[in-house]
C-alpha cells in the first residue's frame, strides 16, 4: 500500500492564513507551517508568494539607491554636453541621493535577498525597521481580503469571446424574436450553443444579445425573486476559534486521557399565555 499522503484541493480557509502568518513570524519553515494546516508545503510557498505585498516607503520623495550602482557605467544622462563623469558620481545635494536615481531610464529598486527565496517575505526579520531596501511582508488578514476579490472578479463578466457571442446572438435572437422558447431552441441547436440553458437566461437578462427578456413567451408572468446573498464571516469574527475547534478537542483528551468529559444539552422553553407566545 502507498504510503503518498493525499491532501485536499480546498481553498485556504481565514484560520490556516493566521496559522501561515504565525508560523512566518515565528520563523518556521514553510515544511512546518504545512503541517499545522495539514497543507502541502508548496501550497504554502505558493500562497507566501501570491499573496504577499510590499508597503511603500514613508518618504517617497527620496528614493533607494540602485540595485545597479555599485557596477553602473551610465554617462551623458544630464544636458551638460562636456560632461564625461560617471552619472551616479553627481550627487543631488538637497535629496542626499544621486541625481541618477531620478532621472536614469534603467533604474531598479533593490529588493532584499532574502525575498528572493524563501520565505519570500520579511515577517521573522530583525532588520526591518533599519533596512532601507524594499520589503516584503505576508498578512493573514490581506491575503484573505484578496484572495476574496479574486474569486469575485474571475467571476463577473461575460466567460465568452465577441466572436462566439456574436455567433449566439444570430442564432438565438431571430428564433427567440419568432416566438420559440429557449427549451426549444436548446434541443434542437444544443451541439451549436457552447453554454449552458441557464448561462443563455443570464445573457438575455444582461441585455447581450439584441433579444430581450421580454421577447420570452412567459417571462411576464413570472415574478421578479430577489437573488439571496451569500453571508461570509468576516475575518475578526473567526480569530476566536483558534484553539477552540473540535479537532482540538480530541487532540486535547488525547493529551489528557483522564480528564472526565461531560456532554449537556439545553432546552429553551418560549413562555406562552393562554395557549399563544407572549411578546
Amino acid at each position: 500500500m502507498s504510503n503518498i499522503k493525499m491532501f485536499d484541493q480546498k481553498h485556504l480557509s481565514t484560520t490556516q492564513r493566521i496559522k501561515i502568518e504565525k508560523g512566518l513570524n515565528d520563523g518556521l519553515s514553510f515544511a512546518a507551517i504545512a503541517r499545522t494546516i495539514d497543507k502541502h508545503p508548496s501550497t504554502v510557498a505558493k500562497e507566501v508568494k501570491k499573496y504577499r505585498y510590499f508597503p511603500p516607503k514613508k518618504n517617497q520623495e527620496k528614493p533607494l539607491q540602485c540595485a545597479r550602482f555599485k557596477e553602473c557605467q551610465m554617462r551623458f544622462l544630464c544636458d551638460k554636453k562636456d560632461c564625461v563623469k560617471l552619472c551616479k558620481s553627481c550627487y543631488d545635494v538637497q535629496r542626499r541621493i544621486p541625481r541618477c536615481t531620478l532621472e536614469c531610464p534603467d533604474y531598479l529598486i533593490p529588493h532584499c535577498p532574502q525575498i528572493q527565496k524563501a520565505p519570500y517575505v520579511c515577517n521573522h526579520c530583525q532588520k526591518t525597521k533599519r533596512c532601507l531596501k524594499q520589503l516584503a511582508f505576508y498578512s493573514a488578514q490581506h491575503a484573505d481580503q484578496s484572495s476574496q476579490e479574486l474569486l469575485v472578479s474571475c467571476r463577473t463578466g461575460i466567460n465568452q469571446d465577441p466572436v462566439d457571442i456574436a455567433l449566439l446572438d444570430e442564432l438565438i435572437s431571430p428564433l427567440l424574436k419568432q416566438g420559440q422558447s429557449l427549451a426549444h431552441i436548446y434541443a434542437f441547436h444544443g451541439h451549436e450553443i457552447p453554454c449552458s440553458r441557464r448561462t443563455l437566461y443570464n445573457y438575455i437578462d444582461k441585455g447581450i444579445f439584441s433579444a430581450r427578456n421580454i421577447d420570452l413567451r412567459r417571462r411576464v408572468r413570472y415574478k421578479c425573486k430577489p437573488r439571496k446573498t451569500g453571508t461570509r464571516i468576516s475575518l475578526a469574527a473567526k480569530k476566536f476559534r483558534i484553539g477552540r475547534t473540535y479537532e482540538d478537542f480530541q487532540k486535547y483528551l488525547k493529551e489528557h486521557p483522564e480528564t472526565s468529559v461531560v456532554e449537556m444539552e439545553f432546552i429553551t422553553v418560549i413562555p406562552t399565555v393562554h395557549g399563544k407566545r407572549a411578546c
